[in-house]
């Protein structure tokens, strides 16, 4: 065989390998799941959480005691194991969980749950499931809904700076429990980096460790100087200019906290899109001084 005919044939199949990917591939596109994959993406404080599972149906059947043995495994979910993702050491029932990424199980009772974080993320087969790579398991007992959540739902509420609650629905079940986050400690580490990085800072950013130091009462002297660049690079910024009158009369510099927030009530009133009820804000603080 020549060369031209030894590159004809290779063109021949990897042309008929093309075609057969694509034609799998518009297959699988034409082909719903019946579970389908849901990704999920919480903020609480400046915590990120992710989850990332399949979403299993009702379909008339009987879920929990039937489809879902009590007392047993259960993959929570469907396909894939359940990943459960966080980058800051969180607390599940006062037991601290290190950051990092999670498979979520669960053992359903009729009145206990045993809920898993497990470091097993990948699970071919039910019974290769490792209990020795669990990372934390508690119980959780289990609530009935009024109306029926069809499709198998996890996800975040009551969201708090600090808390909030994770819910796993399906049926007429519902499993919450409660996570809490020392957002304080991340935030001020977060401030700290900053600073270090050398990088110059904008406006945005001198405001918010500015806020963070003076709502967490902390370094308020600096925490002026930080509102003050904030206006230095923003001079228009009369709610920034707000916060820093605040701060001076928190630490009992009267005189500078009014001269502030008289400014402040001059810039809002020319502002053509509103006050943003920041003029009430700075009578009702120069009235406090007076």
């Amino acid at each position: 065989m020549n060369l031209f005919s030894k590159n004809l044939r290779c063109l021949a199949i990897c042309s008929l390998g093309g075609l057969f990917f694509a034609a799998t591939q518009a297959h699988a596109q034409l082909m719903p799941a019946p579970s389908p994959k849901q990704i999920v993406e919480q903020k609480i404080g400046v915590t990120t959480f992710k989850l990332d599972y399949s979403r299993p149906s009702v379909k008339e059947r009987v879920i929990f005691g039937d489809l879902v043995p009590y007392d047993t495994f259960w993959r929570t979910g469907a396909n894939q194991s359940t990943k459960f993702s966080f980058n800051n050491d969180i607390r599940i029932n006062d037991t601290k969980v290190p950051a990092g990424e999670y498979a979520l199980y669960t053992f359903p009772g009729k009145k206990k749950w045993a809920v898993v974080l497990s470091s097993q993320l990948q699970l071919p087969g039910q019974d290769e499931y490792d209990e020795s790579k669990e990372g934390i398991r508690f119980e959780v007992e289990p609530h009935r809904l009024n109306d029926q959540v069809e499709s198998f739902t996890i996800g975040f509420d009551q969201l708090r700076n600090a808390k909030a609650i994770m819910f796993l629905d399906w049926d007429y079940t519902r499993v919450a429990f409660e996570i809490t986050l020392n957002t304080k400690k991340h935030q001020l580490a977060n401030i700290e980096t900053l600073l270090n990085s050398g990088r110059e800072l904008n406006a945005r950013q001198y405001a918010t460790i500015g806020n963070v130091w003076y709502e967490n009462e902390i370094k308020l002297e600096k925490a002026a100087k930080m509102l003050s660049k904030a206006v230095e690079k923003r001079p228009e910024a009369f709610w920034w200019m707000n916060h820093e009158a605040r701060i001076h009369a928190k630490i009992g510099n009267k005189e500078k906290a009014i001269k502030l927030a008289e400014k402040s009530i001059e810039l809002a009133k020319a502002n053509e899109r509103g006050d943003f009820g920041y003029i009430e804000r700075n009578e009702e603080l120069i009235a406090s001084l007076k």
